[in-house]
């Protein structure tokens, strides 16, 4: 027996496909349905409830809005010399970044007022560390009027803080401060260059 040629094995093929894709006309391509189907919100119920808080007047609400950085204040001064981890710690993850966004001039004058020790090593630590990340131009202000050693220290966090995603920030507040020859800070940047 014959094989049939292959010319004619193709040709038939190419009409099968053709047929079947172009068949009825009502079978043409339909978009799928997406689900789930938008629909309309529920009705308002019919149920109502009389509260029985009292609303707070005009007043009242003024009243919060202008003390509310006060009790923030207070707030972040008594985490900040509890000796709960977690209040502690509060303090500094919830209200030093609200504080030194709006505020930065209390948290100035709270590192001011503190006595030396370690609650204004700390102040001093974290403010260094998240304002220079915020603003640094109001940070190096800041650490500027610090005295020597108090500067020195809020410097190496700063530069520490920013090294790993601003190394040319931290560069230049090294410069800034004249700390090239630092010790300290020459180890710091050495591990970037590693």
């Amino acid at each position: 027996m014959k094989s049939p040629p292959v010319l004619t094995i193709a040709f038939a093929l190419m009409i099968a496909v053709s047929t079947a894709h172009c068949g009825d006309s009502s079978e043409s391509y339909q978009r799928p349905k997406v689900w789930p189907k938008p629909t309309p919100p529920p009705d308002a119920s019919p149920v109502y409830h009389d509260v029985k808080e009292r609303a707070q007047t005009e007043e009242e609400i003024e009243d919060d809005a202008a003390t509310y950085y006060s009790r923030l204040e207070r707030q972040f001064t008594e985490g900040l010399k509890s000796t709960d981890a977690q209040k502690r710690e509060a303090a500094m993850v919830f209200l030093l970044p609200e504080l030194l966004q709006v505020e930065p001039k209390r948290l100035v004058d709270l590192h001011e007022s503190l006595e030396p020790g370690a609650t204004r090593d700390v102040l001093r630590t974290e403010v260094a560390r998240l304002w220079a990340n915020q603003d640094l131009p109001a940070a190096t202000r800041w650490m500027k009027s610090l005295e020597d050693k108090e500067q020195r220290l809020a410097v190496y966090e700063a530069v520490d803080s920013l090294l790993a995603f601003e190394p040319g920030k931290a560069t230049a507040l090294i410069r800034e401060f004249g700390l090239e020859r630092d010790e300290r800070l020459r180890k710091l940047l050495a591990t970037l260059r590693n």
